[in-house]
């Protein structure tokens, strides 16, 4: 072997798997979460984050005061005792930036949520009010599902590596038959 000729040859299926999954996990198993405090009655101030890698890493802060709250309500089913449950999507409205909440089932009527949410900002209950979008178990399991699959892929094309082996040099007799 020749001093120019490379010793090691990179797996670049293998490499081009790992960029993927480390790709994915970085910028799809964030989450979005908002947190309001109450200051005083009647003045709340949220502040919405955004994250990336599980939420180890904050991409984005924005803060805003609370100005109004909007929830929007469906029908989902009646329970066999005669219950009825609503799936319940909460938007807090503030200076141009909006939070919308993941959706949510409850036996609670739309209005009986918008009362509760309209007297935390009036000064009753908690001082603290927090919301967060995607649970981490789902983000974990598509997580260790991809990497199988990637896994999988990389194990099968182990074999396709970067820079290719040069075509062996076969020596061919001189005119004298000669080698």
């Amino acid at each position: 072997m020749s001093p120019s000729e490379s010793r090691f040859h990179l797996p670049i299926i293998a490499i081009a798997c790992v960029a993927l999954f480390l790709g994915y996990v970085l910028f799809t198993t964030g989450y979005k979460s908002l947190t309001c405090e109450r200051l005083i009655p009647g003045s709340v101030q949220c502040e919405s984050t955004d994250s990336y890698l599980f939420g180890l890493v904050t991409r984005g802060r924005q803060s805003f005061d609370l100005k109004d709250v909007q929830v929007e309500s469906e029908l989902r089913d009646r329970t066999p005792r005669g219950g009825v449950r609503f799936s319940h999507t909460i938007t807090l409205w503030g200076e141009g930036r909006s939070f919308s909440s993941d959706p949510f089932r409850s036996p609670l009527s739309r209005a009986a949520i918008r009362e509760q949410l309209q007297s935390f900002i009036e000064g009753k209950g908690p001082l603290i009010l927090n919301f967060q979008h995607s649970p981490q178990v789902f983000a974990l399991i598509r997580s260790g599902l991809l990497a199988i699959l990637l896994g999988i892929v990389a194990w099968s094309f182990w074999d396709i590596r970067w820079p290719p082996n040069p075509p062996p040099v076969s020596k061919l007799p001189d005119d004298d038959g000669l080698i």
